[in-house]
């Protein structure tokens, strides 16, 4: 059995590590230890993502899941990625130019620009060395992890040609005028 420090973990656990930070910056305690004490773990060691609520309740934090538009996200809790790689010390030219188009574009069009994972994603693995192929891979599979949980849905609940048929009954076809219009 081998211990983790109890300060910061040094193994490579992306859930873990999210948790820690959020538990330091909610001033909680952060030990990786007494995040996952008790909890089963994945073969490798690392927290699976199904922990969270467990490993935030054993720090007195409570987890409830959230689902709106990424716009309506605050910008400073987005993308918590560059927050994490500046702690770790792997920022580097890549999560400044990150966060450089973030206020370019706020300055450019008055609104703030809400990153979603992929550049802030791409920033970090660039600045750790990762040729830009591979980091181009990175959106491209979590995209197929995606269509393969939607084509897994369909085929144990089949809705699909259920809601386009809802769809053509909502909506009336209407030809053009004889103008174009």
């Amino acid at each position: 059995m081998r211990w983790l420090d109890a300060e910061r973990s040094h193994e490579i656990d992306p859930v873990l590590d999210c948790l820690a930070y959020l538990a330091r910056e909610a001033d909680r305690p952060s030990s990786p230890v007494l995040l996952r004490a008790g909890l089963a773990v994945a073969d490798d060691g690392t927290l699976p993502f199904h922990q969270i609520e467990p490993a935030l309740e054993q720090v007195g934090m409570r987890a409830e899941p959230v689902s709106r538009r990424l716009k309506n996200w605050p910008a400073a809790k987005c993308p918590a990625i560059l927050e994490l790689a500046d702690e770790r010390g792997v920022s580097g030219p890549h999560v400044v130019l990150a966060r450089c188009f973030r206020e370019a574009v706020a300055a450019a069009w008055g609104r703030p620009l809400t990153m979603n994972v992929s550049m802030p994603t791409a920033a970090v693995m660039l600045d750790l060395g990762f040729a830009s192929s591979t980091v181009k891979a990175i959106p491209l599979l979590a995209r197929t992890a995606g269509l393969l949980a939607h084509l897994a849905e369909e085929r144990e609940q089949p809705v699909g040609f259920l809601m386009a048929a809802r769809a053509e009954e909502a909506i009336r076809y209407r030809p053009p005028a004889e103008d174009g219009r």
